[in-house]
């Protein structure tokens, strides 16, 4: 049996929404506290927002000591930094991934409820689909576009886990219908998603052009869902330059309405898999 993955990127979201939550219940504002600390103002949102990638233990013992934490909970804390301070495997390709965040997040979710209306979803795509949709991009270069897929067959290797995630992708119509890659590249990504709805943690619902107009239409985007209730539910909405992460509550909430409405709208599973079996056979003709 597998170690479930431990996360540093979730650890960081944590701890700086920890230390946030602190700071306002002993009544400091940001400016307060950096009048207080060695630390600036700046540093001190800068730690609340997540935007660090190395917490230190001196900062956050010092902001700890300033808030009256108790011994033990400051224990706890400190234990966290140290999470925190880890490299997950995607530093490796911090190259082609960035910051890496959203593979930071996605590796510990315990649940991810996407809708796409113009591609498949990252993990659930075929070497030869993601290949495919990487050459036609704004990269040229052949040794980043290798990276890149490398990358993405590491992702998608948590699948595979004893504690995988549980994927729930609504998926438009429209997506199966656009031939990334040709006939043949299709055939097999759908083969790849008629599959992939054997497995018991896997579910790829079809929102069918025949539903017409629906709340998900103003765009695709992922929720993540963490397996401890301390990590709060985020919003991810790919973008070409990183995507945009929504974390507040009301948020949270208006996009798991928009998804629970795309997925009433959507085909069953069965149904879903027996109209991508239409299309395979469109395909062979």
């Amino acid at each position: 049996m597998e170690e479930p993955r431990r996360s540093p990127t979730v650890r960081r979201r944590r701890l700086s929404a920890e230390l946030k939550r602190r700071r306002e219940a002993a009544g400091y504002t940001v400016q307060a506290v950096a009048a207080a600390t060695s630390l600036s103002r700046g540093k001190v949102t800068y730690i609340e927002t997540n935007r660090w990638t190395r917490p230190t233990s001196d900062d956050v013992t010092e902001l700890l000591d300033l808030y009256k934490t108790g011994p033990e909970e400051k224990a706890a804390l400190l234990d966290l930094v140290r999470d925190a301070r880890q490299r997950g495997w995607w530093a490796k390709y911090s190259d082609v991934l960035g910051s890496g965040t959203y593979t930071g997040l996605e590796a510990e979710a315990s649940r991810l409820r996407s809708y796409d209306c113009l591609l498949i979803p990252g993990l659930l795509q075929t070497p030869d689909y993601a290949e495919a949709i990487m050459r036609v991009g704004l990269i040229k270069d052949e040794e980043e576009i290798q990276r890149r897929l490398e990358a993405r067959r590491a992702r998608q290797a948590v699948l595979n886990r004893d504690d995988a995630p549980v994927i729930e992708a609504v998926i438009d119509e429209a997506a199966l219908h656009r031939l990334v890659g040709g006939a043949s590249v299709m055939r097999d990504q759908l083969l790849r998603l008629i599959e992939a709805n054997k497995q018991p943690s896997i579910d790829v619902r079809i929102l069918p052009n025949s539903s017409g107009a629906h709340q998900a239409m103003t765009g695709q985007f992922v929720i993540i869902d963490f397996p401890e209730e301390e990590d709060t539910p985020a919003v991810f909405i790919e973008s070409a330059h990183n995507g945009l992460f929504l974390e507040e509550s009301e948020e949270i909430e208006s996009y798991s309405l928009i998804y629970d409405s795309a997925r009433s709208a959507a085909l069953d599973v069965e149904k879903s898999n027996a109209l991508m079996t239409e299309l395979i056979d469109r395909l062979l003709e």
